[in-house]
């Protein structure tokens, strides 16, 4: 339930040796691995089941809009030229590399950075930061440094709509980072049960029809080394 989570320490707390703090639940998993003064992010869930709801105020709260209104910012950016190599030649309605998959690799597809214009590549720094920023400021701030330096060979999926609000799958795929946000297909979308976006992190059941998660995931290796990886499913 939304009360429910659970909080794991493994290893032995240190200011020198490797350990780990985990925080697990209701569509939020953090897995903070401490190195010294250095922390890894890896993997970290972040999602909402509903995905949509009324606050207390009465306005309507689309918990993922950040997230996506950035990748449909940079898709509908793109020419039509761009667009035909963004979009992928195949249906995804779910993620790739989802729970029970870590480790594995895929080849990038979609629009090279490179072929992108410099505020499309801005764009595209943005649509990552949406999940890196969950990362403390000087992590954060190290990490998109990192990813901006590999711009030109970070590739932009997409398969879906390109309207606004619509289901639709992207990937953000480069040398330090890869970001993976999927659909759930055959939800109802709305505030009551059924409606959600997400994955469970990787130590974690499948969620069932209508629940909704992402995870944000980084080697558990010093900053110089660390991978980022996200996976994120969303219904609407």
């Amino acid at each position: 339930g939304p009360d429910a989570y659970s909080v794991a320490i493994y290893g032995k707390p240190s200011l020198t040796d490797p350990w780990m703090f985990q925080w697990n639940g209701h569509h939020l998993g953090l897995n903070i691995t401490v190195v010294g003064r250095e922390q890894v992010l890896s993997p970290t869930l972040t999602g909402a089941f509903p995905s949509t709801y009324v606050n207390d105020a009465g306005a309507t709260v689309k918990v993922m809009e950040n997230e996506t209104g950035r990748a449909f910012k940079l898709m509908n950016s793109l020419t039509p030229a761009q667009q035909s190599q963004a979009v992928l030649k195949f249906i995804v309605q779910d993620l790739v590399l989802g729970p029970g998959r870590d480790g594995q690799v895929i080849q990038p597809e979609g629009l090279k950075g490179s072929a992108m214009t410099a505020p499309q590549k801005a764009m595209l720094l943005d649509l990552t930061a949406a999940w890196v920023n969950i990362l403390p400021p000087k992590a954060a701030m190290a990490k998109l440094a990192e990813i901006s330096s590999h711009l030109d060979e970070t590739y932009f999926a997409w398969s879906g709509e390109t309207s606004v609000g619509e289901r639709a799958y992207f990937r953000v795929q480069g040398p330090t980072v890869f970001i993976e946000y999927a659909p759930q297909v055959n939800v109802p979308v709305g505030p009551g049960p059924g409606g959600g976006a997400g994955i469970p992190p990787a130590n974690a059941n499948p969620p069932a029809p209508g629940a909704a998660n992402g995870a944000f995931q980084q080697n558990a290796a010093p900053p110089a080394s660390e991978n980022l990886i996200t996976r994120e499913r969303d219904p609407n």
